[in-house]
């Protein structure tokens, strides 16, 4: 059974690649961090293809919204 996940902080992937090597699905990734988020799709280009990708401050995020997008 897979699962599906929302990461926040997710910096450049660390933690993402232990959920990737688990089947995970990410559906959501979260850093104000450009540039990790640039080394996270880099690295993970084929995973990440159908995810959100969001450079948003934590505290603009509504979460209600993420839900119907995700």
């Amino acid at each position: 059974m897979a699962f599906n996940i929302v990461e926040f902080f997710v910096g450049a992937g660390g933690s993402h690649i232990g959920f990737m090597q688990n089947g995970f699905k990410t559906l959501y990734v979260n850093d104000f961090d450009k540039n990790a988020l640039k080394t996270l799709e880099y690295n993970n280009k084929e995973h990440l293809k159908n995810a959100i990708i969001d450079d948003a401050d934590i505290l603009e995020i509504n979460p209600k919204q993420l839900k119907k997008n995700t």
